[in-house]
This record gives structure tokens, sequence and C-alpha cells, in this order.
């Protein structure tokens, strides 16, 4: 992609399969999809908008990718995929929020650990809250005293901070930032793997598959990358009835 924002024509969908912009926002995630809908307009699907809060210049970059969505789409997104929590993947719908506020989003899709309401989901953020809040009293602990594990510390946590939105500059939470997109579209679903193939709203003959996150907790909780399941048994549970 060029370097310069204001040097991308508008994305235009292809007579068949899909044209895929995807944007340089540092370290981060952020791509567009073009697809030729039924009655031969385009139809567009955003998958993530972030950069990691750590990247230089990021934070105004990120705007300005967000204003060229907007411009590229005309303002309408049928689908928005958002992957998982971590800041280089949502962080623009936080810091760009008044751009997003301002398009028209028909679809969201949220893996099934984002469900509001769902006592698994409301267990798991709970055990991840109490982990963060964990690693930020060691990070000040070791501050001081062990320099090189305090910055190990200070990049898990990062991927959990983000910037303030394009008119405050006040942090907000991964919550914040997917709710932009939440109240934004027109239908929600939190999905699973194995649940049926969705389809693109208005695009014929194409499919989407949900590999993840994983259902199975031994696999959900596993940290090594090569997807093993975890060795030991996580301490969660749903809360009573």
């Amino acid at each position: 992609m060029p370097g310069h924002l204001d040097s991308i024509p508008r994305l235009k969908a292809p007579e068949s399969g899909v044209t895929v912009r995807m944007y340089r926002t540092g370290f981060g995630d952020c791509f567009l999809l073009a697809f030729r809908g039924e009655d031969d307009k385009p139809v567009y699907m955003l998958i993530d908008c972030g950069v990691h809060s750590q990247w230089s210049g990021g934070g105004k970059r990120i705007v300005e990718i967000a204003e060229d969505i907007r411009a590229s789409t005309g303002g309408h997104l049928e689908v928005v995929a958002i992957t998982h929590e971590h800041a280089d993947h949502i962080s623009g719908f936080g810091a760009a929020r008044k751009v997003f506020e301002n398009m028209d989003v028909g679809e969201a899709w949220f893996g099934w650990t984002e469900k509001p309401g769902d006592p698994d989901v409301d267990a798991l953020k709970r055990q991840r809250s109490l982990m963060i809040t964990g690693l930020r009293a060691a990070h000040q602990s070791l501050a001081a005293t062990n320099e090189s594990a305090a910055g190990k510390i200070a990049g898990i946590l990062s991927f959990f901070e983000m910037a303030g939105s394009n008119d405050t500059q006040l942090p907000i939470t991964g919550a914040q930032a997917m709710d932009v997109i939440r109240k934004k579209a027109r239908q929600q679903q939190y999905l699973k793997p194995k649940c049926p193939p969705l389809e693109v709203p208005g695009v014929e003959k194409v499919r989407v598959f949900v590999l993840g996150p994983p259902v199975d907790r031994k696999y959900l909780m596993a940290v090594g990358p090569s997807g093993a399941p975890a060795r030991f048994t996580p301490r969660w549970r749903s809360p009573p009835p």
C-alpha cells in the first residue's frame, strides 16, 4: 500500500472474487474487502482495525485509515468482523470513534468469547481482569529493581492498552472500543468454531468459516504457539444460577 493515504483510490469490487486492501497500520491489522453484490453494487467487509499502543505515530495513522475506510466505502460496511480483543486489532474503533459512529454497519461478527451476559464469558473475563491486575502490580514492583523483567511484563500489558478516541486523550478499554461497533451494527453474531458457514449479506457463493476461538477450555487456555492443549486445569467456573 502507498505511504500516503491520500494517494489510495476508492476500493472497487471485482467482477468476481474479492478485492482485499491491507492497510499498513504499523504493528496491527486492518483489512477491507470488496465483493460484487447481487445488485451489482459493491459490498464491503472490514476485518479488524487496530495498531499497537507503542507504535510511534500509530494513533494518528489509525484515524487517517478509518477516514479512508469511510471514503472508500461510501460510509457503509455490510460486515465488521472483530477477531479478538487486542489493541493491535481493535484500537482503531476507539481512537477513530467519531469516524465509525458516522458510518452505517449492517452486521458485526464477534467470537463467542465476547457475548454479553454469557456466564462462561463473564467468568473468563473476570479471570483475565485478575491476571492483568496481577501483571500491573508485578510491573510496578519490578520497575526499579529488574528492568528486563519489567520490560517483558510491559510488553504483555501493551496489548490491552489503548489510546483515547479522536475527541479525548483518556485511555479506553477493549470492551469500549468494541462497543463502538456493537452499538452501530443492526445485527450482531457471536460465533463458535464448527458453526454453519456464514454468508456475506448480498453476496452470492461466498461462505465464511469460523475457526476460533476454541470452545474446549483446555485448548482455549493453551499458551504455546503450537496450539497444544494446556497442561493444567483452568480454575474458572460459571457463576451459580
